[in-house]
């Protein structure tokens, strides 16, 4: 009975563990590639910037912004850590492909994330896009302005 009393408590402990910086990105990056996104769900994993954007998207414009069928996440990797007490910039790669398409192409994009400290949670507070490189098979065709 001690031993099953223990078991409980180590995973009672286990499970209510803060949780990293890192964790939180990529557990936000991993449900931004699951179908079915909620406004909801989302607005719990972000404060600031992000928070204020998601909360003025029209109906249309947040059902285009989680509109992720066709993507399938290939690669999640925090490559540069900085943070403090509060605050936290994690500097991540996050490569994807399109399945769904004739077309189709591999993105990797390397992004800045602002992470705050909320009481014990972290969240998401800041988004910005350093360097993105697509690689596909098919030719890409620029369309051309006619003056």
């Amino acid at each position: 009975m001690k031993k099953i009393y223990y078991i409980l408590m180590v995973l009672l402990v286990a499970c209510n563990s803060n949780k990293t910086p890192e964790t939180t990105l990529k557990e936000f990056v991993n449900y931004r590639f699951k179908s079915g996104q909620s406004r909801s769900d989302i607005l719990k994993m972000v404060t600031g910037t992000v928070e204020e954007r998601i909360s003025n998207m029209t109906d249309e414009e947040f059902e285009k912004f989680t509109e992720v069928e066709s993507l399938q996440r290939k690669k999640f990797k925090v490559n540069i850590k900085n943070c403090e007490a509060e605050k936290c910039f994690l500097t991540y790669t996050v490569g994807y492909s399109d399945n769904l398409t004739d077309s189709s192409y591999a993105v990797e994009a390397r992004k800045i994330a602002t992470l705050l400290k909320e009481g014990k949670v972290w969240k998401i507070a800041d988004v910005n896009n350093v360097k993105t490189a697509i690689d596909t098979k098919d030719a890409i065709e620029a369309p051309v302005e006619k003056k």
